[in-house]
């Protein structure tokens, strides 16, 4: 059972993940912006670059994990 309870814990930290870029996409289109995910080879990573007209923002979009019960 512990390791259904930590890959359930993985799927709804990623779908929540995924419903805060949606947002961020979705506040940004009404201000005319766009949305990206940015990775460079060294392994940085930013998971929602905000562009608008009056600059560019970016987000580290993560779930806060859990401790999981043995």
């Amino acid at each position: 059972m512990p390791n259904y309870r930590k890959e359930l814990c993985q799927t709804t930290d990623f779908l929540f993940e995924a419903m805060r870029v949606r947002d961020l996409r979705m506040f940004a289109e009404a201000l005319n912006g766009k949305v990206y995910h940015y990775r460079d080879k060294s392994g940085l990573e930013c998971d929602a670059v905000i562009h608008l007209r009056n600059g560019i923002y970016g987000f580290r979009n993560k779930a806060r994990r859990r401790a999981i019960d043995k």
